[in-house]
């Protein structure tokens, strides 16, 4: 899959927590081609995968944050599902 920019530019807040984590797991974001540029309390969404263009992805990458916030260690599999 080839990674393409977001049909709208997405910038996002970050909190303590949400900044933890997405430096935590952006490595693994990359790897599937979602690429966010970090700020110290902002994240921009660069690019993403074809088939999540057309999702909501502010929702999309809040859930997936919030959801993997206390996990140590996720898989691709995970952040998947």
């Amino acid at each position: 899959m080839r990674a393409q920019p977001p049909l709208i530019l997405l910038r996002m807040t970050l909190r303590d927590k949400g900044a933890v984590v997405l430096k935590r797991y952006q490595p693994l974001l990359q790897e599937m081609e979602i690429t966010l540029q970090m700020h110290p309390h902002q994240a921009i969404l660069n690019a993403v995968p074809l088939p999540l263009r057309q999702q909501n992805l502010q929702n999309l990458i809040s859930d997936l944050l919030g959801y993997r916030h206390g996990e140590t260690s996720v898989t691709h599999h995970q952040v998947a599902v």
